[in-house]
C-alpha cells in the first residue's frame, strides 16, 4: 500500500488520461455563467484545470482552488504550455479564507460529496456565501446517487473495470472498482485500484478506499438555505448526468 501522498500524486498525473473520452459537455455552461456573473469567479476543486484552463483560454477572469498539491502543480504544468497564468488556491473548500469576494463560485465535478464528516458539507456553502458578492451566484454540480446509499454490496462483491486509456508514452492504465460496506449511514463507499502497465507488464498499482455521501436534491435545498442563500434551484446537469444546484447570495447582505 502506498502512502497518500505518493496516491495523490498518481492520480494527479494519470486524471487527465483517464478521463480522456468522458463527454463532460459541460464548458459552455460553466463559460456562460462566468461570463454573465461579476468577475472574478471561484472554480472550487479544479484539479488540473480541465475546466478552469478552457474559461481562462477565453479571457475570462477566473481563479482555482484545490486541496491538492499535486493536482494543482499539474494545472500549473498544463497553463504554462498554453502560455495561461491561472490564480491557484490551496486551500480546503470546507475551510478557506481568500480575502476577497467574487462574482460566483462553482464546482463542475461533484466533490462536495467527497466530504462525509457530519457538517462538512455545509461548511463548505459557508465559505462560498462569505467569499460570494451580494447577489453573487453558486453553481454545484451533482451526482444523483442518493439512492443508493442504503444499498449493502455482498462481502465478496467483484470488481470491475471503471475507466481505461493508452497514454502518450504506449503504458495502458486502468481503473477497476469494487463496492464496500458503508462505512456509516447515507455514506458509499468504494475500493479504487489503478494500475499502470508498460509493455504487458504492471509496473504501478496503487490502491485506495473512496468514500461518498452524494446529498440528493431535496438534501441540497435543504443546506443551501440553511447556509443564507436565496434562489435555490436544482435542475438536471449538463448531458442528463446527475443535477445542478444553484443559488444566490442575497443582495442586500
Amino acid at each position: 500500500m502506498i502512502d497518500g501522498d505518493t496516491y495523490d500524486a498518481l492520480v494527479a498525473e494519470l486524471y487527465d488520461d483517464i478521463l480522456a473520452d468522458v463527454p463532460f459537455g459541460d464548458l459552455e455552461v460553466w463559460a456562460e455563467m462566468v461570463r454573465t456573473a461579476e468577475a472574478p469567479a471561484l472554480e472550487l476543486a479544479c484539479g488540473t484545470g480541465r475546466v478552469l484552463l478552457p474559461l481562462l483560454a477565453r479571457g475570462l477572469a477566473v481563479e482555482g482552488l484545490d486541496v491538492s498539491e499535486a493536482m494543482l502543480a499539474v494545472c500549473r504544468r498544463k497553463a504554462a504550455a498554453q502560455g495561461l497564468a491561472p490564480v491557484l488556491h490551496r486551500a480546503a473548500m470546507q475551510d478557506f479564507d481568500l480575502g476577497r469576494r467574487f462574482g460566483a463560485v462553482f464546482c463542475p465535478v461533484a466533490s462536495l460529496s467527497l466530504l462525509t464528516a457530519d457538517g462538512s458539507q455545509a461548511a463548505v456553502l459557508a465559505c462560498a456565501f462569505r467569499h460570494l458578492r451580494p447577489g453573487g451566484v453558486l453553481a454545484l454540480a451533482m451526482d444523483d446517487l442518493a439512492e443508493s446509499e442504503d444499498v449493502s454490496p455482498p462481502a465478496d462483491a467483484p470488481a470491475v473495470l471503471h475507466r481505461e486509456a493508452r497514454r502518450a508514452d504506449g503504458s495502458v492504465v486502468r481503473v477497476h472498482r469494487r463496492p464496500l460496506p458503508a462505512s456509516a449511514a447515507g455514506v458509499t463507499r468504494t475500493e479504487l485500484v489503478y494500475t499502470v502497465e508498460q509493455d504487458g507488464r504492471v509496473v504501478t498499482r496503487a490502491v485506495r478506499a473512496v468514500d461518498l455521501r452524494p446529498p440528493s436534491p431535496e438534501a441540497m435545498r435543504a443546506l443551501l438555505t440553511a447556509a443564507g442563500f436565496t434562489s435555490v434551484g436544482v435542475v438536471s446537469g449538463p448531458g442528463g448526468d446527475g443535477f445542478l444546484a444553484t443559488a444566490r447570495r442575497p443582495a442586500a447582505t
